[in-house]
């Protein structure tokens, strides 16, 4: 009987042995499933953003309502080129909206993005960074548009696009999806001299050079960027700005409703503002237009915050 009863005992043993490694081939196989999912590849990243649109402060003539189809959001994460510190001029992240929704572009090679994080964004109106002179200088990644020389103005005056940017978003990123919102816009492209009527497609073939000629022998100018540049952080990159020519001087970009000029900022209080629009001749110079119109009593101060705007006929300039 003792024997039996060892067998059996034997037989339980087994079957609870046999049970546990079960158990453990099981919960094994368990693991293995639950593994974390590999990453999608490049170029499939998810966008989960709240972004507002630049509306400016109500002045309806300068103010960008929305966003259009084909714009584009230059975008750069975390420390970018904060250790290589060496000429980058491709942005991390480009995104672009195709009338009803934002959609990412590659990843920049070599790039990869934390489970959360900051970054900065930027958007520039011509939708189109390559057509910048870009240059890796004294740390910063900067992008310079094109410029002419306005012989009158005895200065080389660059085109320079609507521009609004944000620092410091925070982000982030699970299953590769981007989550992030994007709002309380800053533009240093502050104030826009809509000249009316011109043919958009010619616009590099105007300047416009702004004067505030209330003191006589003491002109002033609002002030002019020739781009900008992006600045490594260790946390997020800065932006900051390159200078213009000092003398009021811009080069024009195409506008729905004819070409536009934009400066960084001004501050006009009573003054009187002359406008001085020049066009291109058959030998390439720019030659000043018959008449140069004022506003008298103008006051104009810019905030950063919003687009402040006038709006001039082609007609006043003949």
């Amino acid at each position: 009987m003792n024997g039996c009863k060892e067998d059996n005992i034997m037989k339980r043993l087994s079957i609870i042995a046999m049970a546990a490694i079960a158990a453990l081939l099981s919960a094994s196989c368990n693991k293995s499933i639950e593994t974390p999912m590999v990453p999608a590849p490049q170029g499939s990243i998810i966008l989960d953003l709240d972004i507002a649109g630049f509306d400016g402060a109500g002045d309806t003539k300068a103010a960008k309502k929305g966003w259009a189809k084909g714009d584009k959001l230059n975008l750069w994460f975390d420390d970018w080129n904060y250790t290589a510190r060496a000429d980058n001029p491709i942005p991390d992240l480009v995104i672009t909206y195709d009338g009803k929704k934002w959609t990412a572009g590659e990843l920049a090679a070599g790039r990869s993005l934390k489970p959360n994080g900051k970054f900065s964004v930027l958007y520039e109106g011509g939708n189109n960074l390559s057509v910048c002179n870009s240059s890796w200088h004294v740390g910063s990644q900067c992008f310079e548009y094109p410029a002419q020389w306005v012989a009158e103005i005895g200065k080389r005056v660059n085109y320079y696009h609507m521009i609004c940017r944000k620092e410091d978003v925070s982000y982030t990123y699970s299953g590769n999806k981007l989550t992030a919102a994007i709002a309380d816009w800053y533009t240093p492209s502050a104030f826009k001299v809509l000249v009316k009527g011109l043919d958009p497609a010619a616009a590099g073939d105007y300047a416009l050079q702004t004067v505030d000629v209330t003191t006589p022998g003491t002109e002033k100018y609002p002030n002019t960027f020739g781009g900008f540049c992006v600045v490594p952080g260790s946390e997020f990159p800065e932006f900051s700005n390159l200078s213009g020519n000092y003398k009021g001087g811009v080069v024009g970009v195409p506008d729905a409703d004819g070409v536009a000029f934009y400066y960084s900022s001004c501050d006009f209080n009573n003054a009187t503002v002359e406008f001085r629009l020049f066009k291109k001749d058959a030998d390439g110079n720019f030659v000043r237009t018959a008449k140069a119109p004022k506003f008298t009593g103008k006051t104009l101060k810019t905030d950063g915050k919003s687009i402040k705007g006038i709006v001039i006929d082609q007609s006043k300039f003949k």
